[in-house]
């Protein structure tokens, strides 16, 4: 019919379907190379946001640098959830919601 379908690259290998989790996940790191922030931020966008951010507090506990922007649609627009250290890297739009992930 009308209905939109946005498929992704990702593909989920539980379902082998598209990722339905994030749209983008940006990761940077002072500590973590680029290889691993490439694995990880493929790996986060087959999981939702809970497990996707409990991976983080793992690498967190072992003492690396991890700030993730965790992009999706809600309601037809562009939400970004973010960790602190992230921030700095933000270049606000207005037409982008914006919050801050909140650490459980």
């Amino acid at each position: 019919g009308n209905r939109r379908i946005l498929r992704h690259h990702i593909i989920d290998p539980s379902t082998g379907y598209p990722s339905t989790y994030a749209v983008e996940i940006n990761l940077v790191s002072k500590t973590l190379d680029a290889a691993i922030l490439d694995a990880l931020s493929t790996a986060m966008m087959t999981m939702d946001q809970p497990t996707a951010y409990a991976l983080r507090a793992f690498f967190i506990d072992q003492g690396e640098e991890l700030d993730i922007a965790w992009v999706e649609i809600m309601n037809e627009r562009l939400v970004v959830t973010y960790t602190d250290g992230y921030e700095p890297y933000l270049k606000k739009m207005n037409q982008v919601r914006y919050q801050r992930y909140q650490d459980a």
